[in-house]
Parts: C-alpha cells; sequence; structure tokens
C-alpha cells in the first residue's frame, strides 16, 4: 500500500468516526410520537391545571419509550401542570387496571392513564392506555402503535343518551341536592386535609440536594441516596436534558474507544516499521518509510480522537446552571 493510498484509508475512517459521533446528537424518534400528537387537547380540552397520575405497571423498553413522550406531551401543553409517577403506589406486578385504578383514589389527582404495552408481530408493539376520571369514574381506552394516526383524533368521546324520563330524573336530582350539599359539606374538611397532606408529601420526596463536585455534579434525593444521572434530570422534569446527557455519554465513549484502536494500529505500525527492514524488492510503496508514516498517522489520529472523547463533557450544562435548576425546583414545589 502506498502512503497515499494510507492517507486516503486514515481520512475515509476519520470521516466515518466523525459521522458516527454527529449521529449521537440527532434526535431518535421510532415513531411513539405520532399516535401521541394532540392527546392533551383533545381529551383535557375545556381544562386548566390539570393534574394526572401516569401508572406504568410493567416497566419494560417499549413501555418507557411511550411514557417518556406521553409526558412530554402532556407538559408542553399549557393544560396540564402536574405529572406524577407511580412511585408511591408501589410494586403492581400482577394487579389489574381495576385495582389499580381504586388504589389511587385519594390523590390529588383529576385523571389516572394506566400505561401497557404488548408485543405483536411485524407490526411491532401495541400500546394499551387506560384514562380515567377521578371525580366520575368515566373510562375510556385507546390502542395504538408506533406510527400510527392518533386515535383520538377518528373516535370522539362518548356521550351518554338522553334518558326518556328525564323531567322525572331532573327532580329526584333537585329533591336530594340539599342532602348532597350537606354531606359534601361535611366531607369538605377531611377531603382539604387529605388533600393538602398528600400534596405535602408528594413535594417532600421530590425535593432534591445538590452537591458541587469537580468532576460531575451530585444531586440527592430526601433520603440521601444519589440520584444517577441522567434520572436527575429527568426527576426534575427536563426529559430534553437527559436525553442529550445520554447521547453526550454515547459520543464520548466512542470517541474514546475509537481513538484506542486507532493508536494501538499506530504503535503496531511503528513496531513492525522499525523491527524490520520489510525488504518488498523494487516493489513501489513498500518498506520501512512506508511502515513508519502509517503508524504515525494511525497513532496520532487516536489521539487526537481519543482527546476529543474525554474533553467531551457529558453534562449538555454548566454545573451552575445544574445547581440552580435544582433551586427551581425545590422552590416550585413550594
Amino acid at each position: 500500500m502506498t502512503p497515499r493510498q494510507l492517507g486516503v484509508s486514515f481520512a475515509l475512517i476519520a470521516t466515518l468516526v466523525a459521522s458516527s459521533i454527529a449521529a449521537q446528537d440527532a434526535p431518535a424518534d421510532d415513531g411513539w410520537k405520532r399516535p401521541l400528537e394532540g392527546m392533551s387537547k383533545t381529551l383535557f380540552a375545556g381544562r386548566t391545571g390539570v393534574g394526572v397520575l401516569l401508572v406504568t405497571p410493567v416497566d419494560d423498553d417499549d413501555t418507557r419509550r411511550v411514557e417518556q413522550f406521553l409526558r412530554e406531551q402532556m407538559l408542553a401543553s399549557d393544560l396540564v401542570e402536574l405529572v406524577m409517577d407511580d412511585s408511591p403506589l408501589g410494586d403492581l406486578s400482577g394487579k389489574s387496571d381495576d385495582e389499580i385504578i381504586a388504589m389511587t383514589r385519594k390523590y390529588p389527582v383529576d385523571f389516572v392513564l394506566v400505561l401497557r404495552t404488548f408485543p405483536g408481530g411485524d407490526d411491532g408493539p401495541t400500546a394499551v392506555l387506560r384514562i380515567e376520571t377521578t371525580e366520575a369514574g368515566e373510562a375510556q381506552s385507546f390502542r395504538f402503535r408506533a406510527g400510527q394516526q392518533p386515535p383520538w383524533m377518528s373516535r370522539p368521546r362518548p356521550v351518554a343518551p338522553e334518558p326518556e324520563n328525564s323531567g322525572v330524573i331532573a327532580a329526584a336530582e333537585a329533591a336530594g341536592s340539599a342532602r348532597h350539599e350537606a354531606a359534601m359539606t361535611k366531607m369538605g374538611a377531611i377531603g382539604v386535609a387529605e388533600t393538602l397532606r398528600l400534596v405535602a408529601a408528594e413535594r417532600s420526596r421530590r425535593v432534591l440536594a445538590f452537591e458541587p463536585h469537580p468532576r460531575s455534579p451530585v444531586v440527592r434525593n430526601p433520603g440521601g441516596d444519589v440520584v444517577p444521572w441522567p434520572r436527575a434530570y429527568e426527576a426534575m422534569d427536563r426529559i430534553d436534558l437527559g436525553q442529550r446527557y445520554r447521547r453526550r455519554k454515547v459520543t464520548r465513549t466512542a470517541a474514546i474507544a475509537t481513538g484506542g484502536v486507532l493508536a494501538v494500529a499506530g504503535v503496531g505500525l511503528l513496531f513492525v516499521g522499525l523491527a524490520n527492514q520489510a525488504n518488498c524488492g523494487s516493489a513501489p510503496g513498500c518498506g520501512r518509510p512506508t511502515l513508519l508514516v502509517g503508524g504515525f498517522s494511525s497513532l496520532g489520529l487516536g489521539a487526537i480522537a481519543a482527546a476529543t472523547g474525554l474533553a467531551l463533557r457529558p453534562h449538555p450544562i454548566a454545573t451552575n446552571q445544574v445547581e440552580q435548576m435544582v433551586e427551581r425546583h425545590n422552590q416550585d414545589l413550594e
């Protein structure tokens, strides 16, 4: 191989490495975003400050991807104010949807969403989303796959038929309204106290502590345990920063690994070139100079790739910005 051919080969390797590194920063979309588009505007229309409890009984890869896009879609809407996770419910494996709904009756939310995914055939896994209001107990279920049209766009909400004896029913409701109001007044104080207690418990569970460290800042939960990155970003409702952290981590690892491979190859070529005369006769481009040029080139590219990986910081924002984000997160809970 001539020096020119070696140079072209190493340039091609460097281009492929740079392309693979750049591709890591491209946002991944496996098709689950499309069926979830417009979900909040359709199902929560006419309401503001909606509180949602999102329950995922089974924690698998497909469920986590759908849950991530579902949470992003709701938090991006100006209708949803709170999205709680299901960690206060404990272990939900083996429990039916009705049992899970019964466990959430006392939580200060307006809607309970139960998300499950099931493996499919050639069309991929299927997601089933059950949505139930905590006020009237009205339940809806939707089934969708990645890349499909949003199911709520073509499926209107059910409307109860007008009863034939509506006048008699209205009179009975009017007669019982006084008793209902008295009962609600009696239960009001208990309900408010319970709601405040649950809200306070939820707030205290989400308070975070920040510790600045030279290599990477540390975030701890109320129990003193370290919250690993990027879950700490997700705990502060910054799923976008969590995704960027993962991509930068993968890019850093790929650059260091590529640099190591190129450096080892360069050392091998230099060893062969220095240890042997590499007598190739009259063949053009053979011998010690070719091996030395190839070795130094590979070693140099490896050093550059490894240095780039080591210099790349996994965190997408500065340490002081992380500290400010933790402070804002705790203030929003007050």
